[in-house]
């Protein structure tokens, strides 16, 4: 039983010295996670690029460099969209507030492929939530337009406040232009 107290307040110590703790009423301001396929945003022919701080992709901020939104350059997991999380040029990231349950656990799904267009060939990317985080890859010489062969993958995490913001973040080098390519995401 102590040991439970003293996980308890290292949880309590850590929210007070950065990680939000929001009370039921401020979650209430989040809504439930939304727009997994990025259908609602931009509907490009070929692709678009949005720059960090763009919120064009309703749920979702660019939150690093560039990101190129994918219509008609090669087959979406789910819908039309998918994401290329290396934009024209950069590195990029997006990233979606939610309401979430302190203590419980999510579990997030997602669709992985890789822009074949150029290098480097192993694209990389981040999942990252509450704390937790997860590297992917996925190796750019499996696929090919329009057939991307997207592997479905599951990052878990532990929400520790009212609202969690979940990032999908590229490894790649800084300045690249085919990155990992991002679509279907769901939480439960």
């Amino acid at each position: 039983m102590r040991h439970i107290r003293h996980l308890i307040g290292l949880g309590l110590m850590a929210a007070a010295l950065g990680t939000a703790c929001l009370s039921p009423a401020t979650a209430q301001r989040f809504h439930p996670f939304v727009n997994g396929s990025f259908e609602r945003g931009p509907q490009p022919g070929g692709f678009v690029t949005l720059a960090a701080g763009s919120r064009a992709i309703y749920g979702w901020v660019v939150t690093r460099a560039t990101i190129d939104v994918i219509g008609g350059y090669w087959r979406a997991s789910n819908g039309n969209i998918s994401i290329d999380l290396d934009g024209t040029p950069g590195a990029g990231a997006i990233a979606q507030t939610f309401a979430t349950a302190p203590g419980r656990r999510y579990v997030v799904r997602f669709d992985l492929s890789a822009n074949p267009q150029c290098g480097p060939a192993v694209k990389q990317m981040r999942v990252a939530a509450a704390g937790y985080s997860g590297r992917y890859w996925f190796n750019s010489a499996m696929t090919q337009t329009p057939n991307m062969h997207y592997v479905r993958h599951r990052f878990v995490f532990v929400a520790r406040s009212y609202a969690t913001t979940l990032e999908f973040r590229s490894l790649d080098p800084d300045g690249g232009n085919c990155g990992p390519v991002l679509d279907n995401v769901s939480v439960h």
